[in-house]
């Protein structure tokens, strides 16, 4: 088989995605698709665009598309994202912020880990100085009153 293009392997990504065992023709294999799909990091991106869409979400709405995919991945084997192990990667809306999770310990992260793209600055700080102002003391001292 010979290596294939950009373009076949993009029109291919809905074939593969489903059924990845049948020949779709056009003298591709399940074996040179995965070699492209390894190989060039826009098609990869490609995939990862397709099952984002797949979810209903609109891949735009994040930084990058593997935010996007990383963010909303879903374990079939655990009920709760913090149970599963693989999913390692979290967006919190309050502080509009991006962290990595591992055994219950969080780190807030300004790029994403796979392409480089600026992540939005954490709204964390201005959140708690807000809040501060609001409430007139330090929101953990008034953790009652906090909405």
């Amino acid at each position: 088989m010979n290596a294939i293009t950009c373009e076949t392997f993009i029109r291919l990504i809905p074939h593969f995605e489903e059924k990845p065992t049948r020949e779709p023709g056009e003298g591709v294999n399940h074996e040179g698709w995965c070699d492209h799909l390894h190989t060039c990091a826009s098609c990869s991106d490609a995939v990862l665009t397709h099952r984002v869409r797949g979810w209903g979400i609109d891949p735009a709405a994040y930084p990058c598309v593997h935010m996007a995919y990383r963010a909303n991945q879903a374990c079939p084997m655990h009920e709760e994202r913090a149970e599963c192990p693989d999913l390692f990667v979290a967006y919190d809306e309050v502080f509009d912020e991006y962290s990595l999770i591992k055994d219950g310990v969080s780190l807030a992260i300004s790029f994403c880990p796979w392409c480089g793209t600026p992540l939005p600055p954490s709204q964390r700080q201005r959140w708690f100085a807000e809040l501060e102002t609001l409430l007139g003391t330090s929101p953990l001292a008034a953790a009652d009153k906090v909405p």
